[in-house]
């Protein structure tokens, strides 16, 4: 035990400290992670107060009531006659092709609009902040060197997220688009998330020659909670997690596996991926198992070896919160996916991301990592060598 703390506090060396416009710029970044982590909790309401589609115009609002006319604006409605618009175009647009016979009062039209107009506010204020620490890294030389690459491809990803935006209010939100949607979010929040880690080592700082193993595990760990994040989308999408109430059966009575009749009703068999409800929350409330073996795994692996005192106590926080996950995600289901847990559950699914992502970090930039990794293949080859020597003079004096 010993060594390990020894380990711990002689590995990072002492190098000079960030200068002070990279520290500026690291915190620029863990505000936008901030505004982020808002901007996902408030997408998560929308999804689940049903509010996505109660601004049918994308990206400005149109108040014209003569299709001739064009009143476009970013404003919420000012009068009642602007309400009056957006109410009417809502049910002409979005209630009557679902085939809804109920007319929703104005209160829960203005209620709907205001979560989905909240997003699109916390979207805008997160571009501004967002194109302000492009402008700044552009403008420092060692900043575009150190993260140029990883900010060109959040700026893709977020071109990317943006048009899926769209697509989804103007298309009326296919469950597959809306998970691409939810997935391509928390790839940006990674990107984002590396970037401020880069930026929180000095330039100096020593890192491994070449990617420790176990980063592999990390990664794989990781890419499997997004996975888990995409079948949530869906699951969110198509209402799934309001049906079989019951854990571990899938209904009262019912069974733990359903039969390959009862999960595939649809053809061609890639359709109930999507469609057939009872498959696509089987495959999420199975798949967090497999989430959870992986990080097992990880854990099982990095606990007794060197890690820096921030990625000692991000093991930890990555080995309580995801079983914290998956008991939140079945009291949710027993409990019909009220909003709040709901939204808690998308919470805890982007903080236990943010950890493994924080982790694979540490994996990969942890120079002690890789020497500890170098001393045990030195010490295994070493007793394999003795083993060999040993079954050879015994060979000889038999």
């Amino acid at each position: 035990m010993s060594n390990t703390h020894t380990s711990e506090s002689s590995q990072e060396p002492a190098v000079p400290a960030p200068v002070p416009s990279q520290v500026r710029l690291t915190i620029w970044f863990r505000v936008l992670l901030g505004v982020l982590f808002l901007l996902v909790i408030v997408g998560g309401t929308v999804r689940l107060t049903g509010s996505g589609m109660s601004i049918p115009h994308w990206p400005l609002i149109d108040y014209s009531e003569n299709p001739a006319e064009t009143q476009y604006s970013l404003l919420p409605p000012m009068n009642a006659q602007q309400w009056q618009r957006i109410s009417d175009v809502y049910h002409e647009e979005v209630i009557k092709p679902l085939e809804a016979s109920d007319w929703l009062p104005i209160s829960r039209v203005k209620k709907e609009f205001w979560i989905e107009y909240s997003h699109r506010a916390v979207a805008g204020l997160f571009g501004i902040l967002f194109l302000v620490v492009i402008v700044q890294v552009l403008l420092n030389a060692d900043m575009r060197k150190r993260i140029g690459w990883m900010l060109l491809a959040s700026v893709i990803v977020l071109v990317s997220q943006i048009t899926l935006g769209g697509h989804v209010v103007l298309n009326h939100t296919h469950p597959l688009y809306v998970s691409i949607h939810l997935t391509t979010a928390f790839i940006f929040v990674s990107l984002i998330l590396w970037m401020a880690l880069r930026l929180s080592r000095p330039a100096e700082a020593a890192v491994p020659e070449r990617a420790p193993k176990v980063s592999r595990l990390a990664w794989a760990a990781t890419i499997l909670c997004l996975i888990q994040i995409f079948l949530g989308g869906i699951v969110a999408k198509t209402g799934a997690g309001k049906f079989w109430n019951t854990w571990p059966h899938m209904g009262e009575n019912g069974p733990i596996v359903p039969s390959g009749e009862a999960l595939f009703i649809h053809s061609p068999w890639y359709r109930n991926f999507l469609e057939s409800l009872l498959l696509v929350q089987f495959v999420h409330r199975w798949f967090a198992f497999i989430v959870l073996v992986a990080v097992a795994l990880l854990v099982a692996k990095l606990i007794a070896r060197p890690l820096s005192m921030a990625g000692r106590w991000t093991l930890r926080a990555v080995a309580f919160v995801v079983v914290f996950q998956i008991l939140l995600g079945i009291v949710t289901l027993l409990e019909a996916v009220p909003y709040s847990l709901g939204i808690l559950h998308l919470a805890t699914g982007l903080v236990l991301f943010q950890l493994l992502i924080a982790l694979t970090f540490e994996t990969q930039n942890n120079a002690a990592l890789l020497e500890h990794e170098k001393q045990g293949a030195a010490s295994a080859a070493e007793s394999d060598a003795q083993e060999n020597e040993f079954n050879a003079h015994t060979a000889r004096v038999s």
